[in-house]
């Protein structure tokens, strides 16, 4: 059996409505984690790019940083 440790970090942010929305990007800087001041100046910064709009609902997205968690996810192969 072979066993795969796989990583992400999560990003939750408020959109302009106050609802709630995660990002979730497949690579990132590992400084990150051991850093709780650069991943929140980070995220405040992703924000102010204004780079997601939902045109249905007529809201900007990902306004405001809510809070982050690493995501470590272990898979096992029972037949592989």
């Amino acid at each position: 059996m072979e066993e795969v440790l796989s990583r992400r970090l999560q990003l939750a942010y408020y959109n302009a409505d106050g609802s709630q929305s995660t990002l979730s990007p497949k690579y990132f800087d590992e400084g990150f984690i051991g850093d709780k001041e650069k991943l929140r100046e980070w995220m405040a910064d992703f924000s102010k790019l204004e780079l997601f709009y939902n045109q249905e609902k007529d809201i900007q997205l990902y306004t405001e940083t809510k809070g982050a968690q690493l995501i470590e996810t272990k898979r096992i192969d029972l037949l592989a």
